[in-house]
């Protein structure tokens, strides 16, 4: 719900004044105000991501296990993608990424949002599992 909110030093020099009729003007209320924020909405968006929330970040940022780049999508899975994409302006898929920022699921609404030029992403956060499994009994495993 609040995944895109962000703390500014501007809203905090506005509190102080409000609350406390002080001005934060000095270098060192700017030292203040510029750690105070970055710490403040770094622990936000960790907070965002145990939730669960989605969070929107930069497209550029989503990191890409080399297994995703080494078996792209089907041209007919693309093709309904992006069909889904043009009629809605919506990613049919959500991204989905591990605690490292790499993707784990959503690589063909990556590529559409590289494809279209989309800055920002919304993506949500989970865990990366590795199942092994095999077609039939006793079969070879597969992972």
């Amino acid at each position: 719900m609040y995944s895109s909110f962000c703390l500014t030093a501007a809203m905090i020099k506005s509190w102080q004044k409000r609350d406390y009729d002080r001005n934060m003007e000095s270098e060192i209320d700017k030292m203040f105000l510029e750690i105070f924020v970055k710490c403040s909405n770094d622990a936000y968006q960790q907070g965002v991501r145990a939730s669960g929330e989605v969070v929107d970040i930069v497209a550029d940022e989503v990191r890409i296990y080399p297994c995703f780049w080494s078996h792209e999508p089907k041209p007919e899975k693309m093709r309904q993608k992006e069909q889904y994409f043009t009629e809605t302006g919506l990613l049919q898929s959500q991204i989905i990424l591990d605690g490292n920022g790499y993707l784990i699921d959503g690589f063909t609404s990556y590529l559409l949002a590289k494809k279209h030029g989309i800055q920002t992403v919304p993506v949500g956060y989970g865990k990366r599992q590795i199942v092994r499994a095999s077609h039939k009994p006793g079969g070879k495993l597969y992972s």
